[in-house]
């Protein structure tokens, strides 16, 4: 099962590595800190849902890989604890027709 999140825009464009994206306050410094924080305390990794997409909402969902499936929930559960996450949710693979 994946795990879909969506983060808060200036925490996205930061995740997704987007040129200019690096001058970070304080707060958001702080925010990104706590997510990559929590990434490596579950042994998951984000992916970028549209990488390369110019559309500002798109571009803050990613996928969490790395959460075992008895796991999910609580991974979930702790994801929106963070304030840099402003959702998380579960997302079973498509399956073919």
């Amino acid at each position: 099962m994946r795990i879909v999140i969506q983060l808060r825009p200036e925490i996205a464009g930061i995740t997704a590595g987007e040129p200019g994206a690096r001058a970070m306050s304080g707060k958001v410094s702080g925010m990104k800190d706590d997510l990559d924080r929590e990434l490596r305390r579950l042994g998951a990794s984000l992916r970028s849902m549209h990488p390369g997409v110019q559309d500002a909402e798109l571009r803050r969902y990613f996928y969490l890989s790395g959460v075992p499936d008895a796991e999910v929930q609580r991974a979930i559960d702790r994801l929106l604890d963070l304030d840099a996450v402003t959702a998380a949710y579960p997302k079973e693979p498509a399956q073919p027709a």
